[in-house]
């Protein structure tokens, strides 16, 4: 038989998305749904898209830092971590001002993620960050998607778009090989 590595997105609790690769091809072998029933409608899934060991959203309309935070929460995500030049690219890739997880609320000019770890690799914009004009910029964003380094500071308040990331959780399943 065949060994399936199948990646179980659960995108809310009547809908789900299954990305499935042979282990032997690690190519792409099926998607279950991307659409499901809520309240006796038909409607989309909300829309994640799978970049590594990550399920993104981006988000379809703007908030503040603190309530894109508090959406992702609520999605079983965070506002995006950026580890990786990789990870750096598929971000810009969106190609909105988005909000990122990053801040230095805490302690001005010591940047965060969510999480708690400290910025060790970054990707700021030329000049970034800056808190220009004296202003209170304490909350990262993805701004300038043409440059690899594409981050700015930005006030906490402003509204921008948003990228929550959760991962992936993996499930190994056998099948039997048909011909």
């Amino acid at each position: 038989g065949w060994t399936l590595l199948c990646s179980l997105l659960i995108c809310h609790s009547k809908c789900a998305v299954l990305f499935c690769t042979t282990e032997e091809t690690a190519s792409a072998l099926l998607v279950v749904t991307d659409a499901c029933v809520v309240e006796t409608e038909m409607k989309c899934c909300v829309k994640w898209e799978k970049f590594g060991t990550s399920s993104y959203y981006v988000s379809t309309e703007m908030k503040n830092w603190e309530d894109s935070r508090v959406d992702c929460y609520r999605r079983g995500a965070h506002l995006v971590i950026i580890n990786s030049e990789a990870e750096q690219d598929f971000t810009r890739q969106f190609k909105k001002q988005t909000w990122i997880g990053l801040t230095d609320r805490e302690t001005e000019g010591k940047w965060k993620w969510v999480d708690g770890t400290q910025l060790n690799t970054s990707y700021w914009g030329p000049g970034e960050p800056n808190s220009k004009g004296g202003r209170n910029e304490d909350c990262g964003e993805i701004r300038f998607h043409d440059k690899k380094n594409s981050w700015n500071d930005e006030p906490c308040g402003n509204r921008n778009f948003w990228i929550c990331e959760k991962p992936v959780t993996q499930a190994v399943f056998r099948a039997n090989h048909i011909d």
